[in-house]
């Protein structure tokens, strides 16, 4: 968003390119999560967010930022008793045997390797649409399915028809969400989960025209004069998707119940859906949100999903908090019905101690390493202590020595040069110039590379350095306003070599003087080098008194998860549940476990879900 609306506040901030972004406001986490298949799977993404004040200014520099939770002055009916109802409903015989079926299907994909795997790459996608499908009612995935009554549709409607009776007196509404609601195949709707309702609704005792789909609304009109109808209570029961019954929809006068049959993808989307019901407007006292879930199904993921977005949206937008720790009040709800509904604990504990296991493991692994590490920088020190005193010493007496720059007494690889002070440092000049400064330059230019020329030692003064001359080559040229004299001094092989010995000029004059220079600061260098050498004392001290009693403090912990997850796995044995490792040589068939007369995976992109086959050309599977 920021990107489209201000892309400079991005390049104001230096979060211009994803990876600056990621680097600067985010962090990795793994967590269990509910794969499509409803298996339990450690994934790692983006969870952790730093730097939150931060972003929450760079983002309201611009963009207005209102939540819902600042509009205290605008009265708004309350959710009976505090929360949405969560209803969670066991998996039917058919929706186990269809999960096992997916199941199976997602581990042979996951057996499959190189261009099998890539020509079957479809299997994911179609097994996320499905699981979410078969929560609903078997027949969105088969329309000959058998009408199981403790499915989800059916438990909806039997709720819809005990609130109808229960808010008659005052013609209280409801509305129904689902964004997954149709079957269709080659075009065809062959299953229709509102008409199902609705047809079961009438045969419950509700009339006709209270009922309303919609999608049966074609027109901005007509689509009013429905939602007028709703808020004067000629219309009890409306049912439809997000995107149709959400943003800029008033039906909210006399709305008493919502049902969320699924979960959307974004906060955003549940926050519109509530947002019918929790609305000004209400007369009613209080409303009721209920949410249905299926156990052991892909419905624990979507809230899971739901839960991490609106963690990151809330504390994002309020930027009250540096760094995102804690599931606010806002997505408690999503969180607690993640939990009631994911199902299978022991399962879930299983994977839960594996990760924490390798984690552990990883810890462990980093521990010995520190254990190699701290041992080799102890003898490293016990090596460095001595050297850095001799440096200090030599530092010291760089520091002292007299250093004149008026007449200065100069040697030039052993020859002592003559004259007066001013003649002396012409002829250190002219040598510069002439054996090096010039020459390298020519060299520069024949040879099209960076060159250097070693000019011997020059002593000034008393303080013998080394002298080169140097000529760059960059950008297809040779930088001639980049040639100079370097010089070193000798004998300081310092042990810490960030110490400055030495510089670049290009006069006789510019030497004298930076070498005077560089020997004032061997003062400064040998002072910060003296804190140095008690830091490094400090910490040998440190590491000579902890050798030898270092304690992995994870241990405990490690060998009570290995008990614990070995209990599991013989119980999960005993009852025949590890069999994440079996081989599957084949893809499985839907009709070895259950019985629904149609193939609901293709061997194809494109004959998948709702464009497959008719179920009866079994034999032309594969060219769809």
């Amino acid at each position: 968003m920021v990107r489209y609306v201000s892309p400079e506040t991005l390049d104001e901030f230096n979060v211009d390119t994803f990876d600056r972004f990621a680097s600067t406001f985010t962090q990795t986490e793994t967590a269990l999560e509910i794969d499509a298949a409803g298996r339990f799977k450690m994934v790692t993404r983006f969870s952790k967010y730093t730097n939150i004040v931060e972003l929450s200014k760079m983002f309201r520099s611009c963009a207005d930022v209102i939540l819902s939770e600042d509009l205290k002055d605008i009265p708004r009916p309350p959710i009976k008793d505090g929360h949405p109802e969560q209803i969670n409903i066991p998996r039917t015989a058919t929706v186990t045997d269809f999960m096992k079926y997916l199941c199976d299907t997602y581990c042979w994909f996951e057996q499959l390797t190189g261009d099998d795997k890539k020509d079957w790459s479809h299997i994911p996608i179609c097994i996320y649409t499905l699981s979410r499908k078969a929560t609903l009612d078997m027949r969105m995935i088969a329309a000959n399915a058998a009408d199981e009554p403790d499915s989800k549709l059916n438990i909806c409607v039997r709720k819809v028809i005990e609130k109808y009776h229960h808010y008659d007196s005052i013609k209280g509404t409801q509305i129904i969400f689902s964004d997954l609601h149709q079957l269709t195949v080659c075009g065809i709707v062959k299953f229709d989960v509102f008409r199902e309702i609705k047809r079961k609704l009438i045969a419950g005792g509700i009339p006709e025209n209270e009922i309303a789909i919609v999608n049966d609304y074609k027109t901005d009109k007509q689509r009013q004069d429905c939602f007028d109808l709703v808020n004067r209570g000629e219309i009890r029961v409306i049912m439809g998707s997000t995107a149709k019954l959400g943003t800029g929809v008033n039906i909210q006068e006399r709305l008493a119940v919502a049902h969320h049959l699924d979960a959307p993808f974004r906060p955003a989307d549940m926050e519109q859906r509530d947002g019918r019901i929790i609305r000004q407007g209400n007369i009613l006292p209080e409303v009721e949100i209920i949410r249905y879930g299926m156990m052991e199904t892909l419905d624990a993921g979507m809230y899971q999903i739901l839960t991490r977005k609106q963690k990151f949206i809330n504390d994002g937008m309020m930027g009250r908090r540096r760094n995102l720790a804690e599931i606010n009040d806002a997505s408690i709800d999503y969180a607690t019905f993640s939990a009631n509904i994911s199902g299978n604990p022991l399962m879930q504990r299983k994977v839960e101690l594996e990760t924490r296991l390798r984690e552990i493991q990883s810890l462990e692994y980093q521990f010995r390493r520190n254990i190699r590490r701290n041992a080799d920088l102890q003898c490293e020190l016990t090596k460095a202590i001595p050297q850095m005193e001799i440096d200090i010493e030599k530092m010291e007496e760089f520091a002292r020595m007299p250093f004149s720059t008026e007449h200065p007494e100069i040697e030039l690889n052993g020859q002592k040069l003559e004259g007066t002070a001013e003649y002396r440092i012409k002829q250190l000049a002219h040598y510069l110039m002439n054996k090096g400064f010039y020459p390298v330059i020519e060299k520069a230019k024949h040879t099209y590379e960076t060159q250097t020329i070693e000019l011997g030692f020059a002593k000034i003064n008393g303080v013998e350095i080394i002298l080169t001359a140097y000529c760059p080559f960059e950008d297809f040229r040779v930088c001639e306003d980049k040639a100079c004299i370097r010089y070193r001094l000798t004998g300081t092989n310092y042990y810490n070599g960030r110490i400055k010995t030495g510089s670049e000029v290009t006069t006789g004059t510019g030497l004298i003087t930076s070498l005077k220079t560089l020997l004032v600061n061997q003062a400064k260098y040998a002072d910060e080098e003296r804190k140095n050498l008690e830091l490094a004392r400090q910490r040998l001290a440190q590491l000579e008194e902890t050798a030898g009693h270092e304690n992995f403090k994870y241990a405990d912990e490690r060998n009570a998860a290995q008990n614990e997850l070995n209990g599991i796995l013989y119980e999960l044995n005993a009852k025949n549940l590890l069999d994440d490792d079996r081989k599957i040589t084949r893809m499985p068939r839907l009709e070895d476990y259950i019985e629904l007369g149609v193939e609901v995976i293709a061997d194809k992109v494109e004959a998948v879900v709702e464009d497959m086959p008719e179920p009866e050309i079994e034999d032309d599977r594969k060219s769809a």
